[in-house]
């Protein structure tokens, strides 16, 4: 089946019509878009008439004054399963009391990580039982663990979410190379939503390329990346200088692994290294908090007061940072 659409995005032009942008899949030969106005509510059919050839589609029919929410389906021999939902709130003119902060009064933040956050798929830390200290993150009993991969956690529960983020920290040494950020970034998320230490969160909006060298593994097989890759569009060379092709000798799997497309097509040796390039989505690991405990209280005229928490920041470092 066909992977739905990754790296969805959209814009209001200049008419106040909505453009949807992805990026291409592997094998697709169409897309179809659906809209609702309710998230209680199911699609009908596709609001395109024709499947649509190219990698992006405006929506001339879009109302501004009503909730939105669209998904993307791919299609090959079949239609693929629907994207993550794209929410688009009622068009206003701004909030006078949205501010990018994290002290908010709750229901200003609310409205502004609604507005403008990330969607991000936030998936819980559990410590693997292989890991023998729980203060640190490289005293893995086993490097072979078959629960963590030699990771030292277990991520379990992905959930999706909304969050806002700010770039955190500048190196002045990189300054004459035009260089700052140093993947730190600070998180913030409503109050439900609490961050643990080393909770994985990966930003569905973004990409970016990543290179690595990988063992084949057996033959006809499937070998797994550091990350998941959603396309790949540059071709695969191996130690004795071969070139592979995407959809000729391999293709990805829903998980974003690499599949050897079997005997009958050309695959490296087992055990031969390859060097690959793919795009993945930014994931971070949840490193320290800002603020674990924030809530304010008011009295409201009564003398019992009404506790209410804020939202909650933490710190977070892009997980290739990390030698896991």
């Amino acid at each position: 089946m066909a992977q739905p659409p990754l790296g969805i995005t959209f814009s209001i032009n200049s008419v106040g019509q909505l453009v949807l942008n992805w990026y291409p899949m592997p094998g697709a030969t169409g897309y179809n878009i659906y809209k609702r106005s309710s998230a209680t509510v199911g699609y009908g059919l596709p609001i395109n008439p024709t499947p649509v050839t190219g990698y992006t589609y405006t929506d001339i029919t879009f109302d501004g004054t009503i909730e939105n929410y669209y998904t993307i389906t791919t299609i090959d021999t079949t239609e693929s399963l629907p994207s993550q939902t794209i929410y688009v709130p009622y068009q206003t003119g701004g909030s006078k009391f949205v501010m990018p902060r994290t002290d908010l009064w709750p229901d200003a933040f609310d409205k502004f990580i609604t507005e403008r956050g990330y969607n991000v798929i936030w998936e819980r830390a559990i410590n693997c039982p292989c890991n023998v200290s729980t203060k640190r993150t490289d005293d893995a009993g086993d490097l072979n663990c078959p629960l963590c991969k030699n990771k030292h956690f277990i991520w379990v529960n992905p959930t999706q979410i909304v969050a806002a983020m700010t770039a955190l920290g500048r190196d002045s040494s990189l300054e004459p190379d035009g260089n700052y950020q140093i993947g730190s970034y600070k998180v913030t998320t409503h109050s439900r939503n609490k961050i643990g230490f080393y909770d994985r969160l990966t930003f569905l909006e973004t990409s970016s390329p990543l290179s690595e060298s990988v063992l084949k593994g057996d033959a006809d097989g499937t070998d797994s990346l550091r990350f998941p890759a959603f396309t790949v569009d540059l071709p695969i060379i191996d130690r004795a200088g071969n070139r592979y092709t995407n959809g000729t000798d391999f293709s990805l799997s829903s998980a974003g692994e690499i599949v050897w497309n079997g005997s009958s097509h050309r695959q490296p040796p087992t055990g031969m290294a390859y060097g690959i390039s793919y795009m993945t989505q930014w994931r971070m690991l949840s490193t320290e908090y800002s603020h674990d405990v924030r809530a304010t209280h008011t009295q409201l005229g009564t003398p019992t007061p009404v506790y209410r928490e804020l939202g909650r920041q933490c710190i977070c470092r892009l997980e290739w940072f990390f030698d896991i």
